[in-house]
């Protein structure tokens, strides 16, 4: 029972990062003060740290992936405090650009890992057709 219940843990908390991931770049303001993105994104890359080291124990090839990311995501972070021009509140938006693209790789990984499906109506023709099941 302890088993299956650290393995639940790591699952919520890793569906919890990209819960957290999406809040964080939706709804980017055009312009923000560089430091309240560099804090949102620390607090990401640790949440995503944390999630690698819950994860490790049951997956560890996507334990490594998700702090990849992690380790991505500071990489750019620490590249705004050496960019004057990153700093300007009106560049909030090539900020989380910037972010957004090392994150977003991640989200159909932990889909995949999660459930590993990939239903015929998400790709197929015929569900765009009136009266299709989209669950057929």
């Amino acid at each position: 029972m302890r088993a299956l219940s650290r393995q639940q843990e790591a699952r919520n908390n890793l569906v919890g990062v990209l819960e957290d991931s999406i809040a964080t770049f939706v709804g980017v303001p055009d312009s923000r003060p560089w430091r309240a993105d560099f804090e949102e994104v620390a607090s990401l890359t640790l949440k995503l740290r944390l999630a690698a080291a819950l994860i490790a124990e049951q997956d560890v090839r996507l334990a490594q992936k998700v702090q990849d990311i992690a380790d991505k995501l500071a990489q750019v972070a620490a590249q705004w405090k050496t960019k004057p021009a990153l700093q300007e509140d009106n560049a909030a938006l090539e900020r989380y650009n910037e972010a957004w693209h090392v994150v977003e790789p991640l989200h159909e990984t932990v889909i995949n890992w999660l459930g590993d499906i990939t239903p015929k109506y998400r790709h197929s023709v015929e569900s765009t057709s009136p009266g299709a099941d989209p669950l057929s």
